[in-house]
């Protein structure tokens, strides 16, 4: 059990290396985001080394805490992968200023980091990790402060690398953020009934169709 043990911890301080490491990397924009996400993994990276430090006082729950420390880093080490793109040398500072700025006007206030893959994607996701933080049986101080620095559900924005310089990006990432706010929004058109009513009509009669012409905004 102690070679598991050993190659299990030998695991974790290399991946604590390659998080400092990631880090103090710059990010465009200088945005927050990429490093508060960094902090969740370190957090939990911190509790999996817990469960191997709790083993010493704990030698009849080894082989639960081992295991317990082995899937928490696994699932480190895959979420770690969600920043990829993120730093400056892929996405850079003048396409990420803009979109903070749309994001800031349409008072998003989710945590929120941009990165570009190389594929032909545009995407919109959405990243939760407090339930699993709070399933976790002793987790970390600094997993529980990360956590509540961040403003959840963390968005990540994708989009291609093969042409970061291409107006469209503007066009196409407004469009996902749009999906971010969109069930907050409830425009009152009652103003724009009549034109309603008109358009309605002028369509029906070209196509020479029948349609109920009483709905209302």
């Amino acid at each position: 059990m102690s070679i598991a043990r050993n190659a299990c911890s030998f695991f974790l301080s290399r991946l604590r290396g390659e998080l400092s490491r990631l880090i103090e990397s710059t990010y465009p924009g200088y945005h927050p985001g990429p490093k508060i996400w960094l902090d969740v993994i370190v957090g939990l990276v911190e509790t999996a080394q817990g469960y191997l430090q709790a083993i010493e006082t704990n030698p009849a729950d080894e082989k639960k805490l081992l295991l317990d420390a082995e899937v928490l880093g696994d699932q480190a080490y895959s979420l770690l992968s969600l920043i990829s793109g993120a730093d400056a040398s892929q996405i850079p500072h003048q396409i990420v200023d803009p979109f903070q700025r749309w994001v800031a006007a349409l008072k998003i206030n989710n945590t929120i980091f941009f990165r570009a893959e190389h594929a032909s994607n545009y995407e919109l996701a959405t990243i939760d990790c407090r339930a699993m933080a709070q399933n976790l049986n002793s987790p970390s101080a600094g997993l529980l402060k990360a956590i509540g620095a961040a403003n959840w559900p963390m968005l990540r924005v994708t989009v291609p690398s093969q042409a970061m310089g291409m107006l469209p990006h503007f066009a196409v990432v407004a469009h996902e953020l749009g999906h971010a706010i969109q069930d907050h929004i409830t425009p009152d058109l009652s103003s724009f009934q009549p034109q309603f009513l008109d358009c309605i009509k002028r369509v029906t009669s070209r196509l020479a169709i029948s349609m109920d012409c009483k709905k209302t905004f």
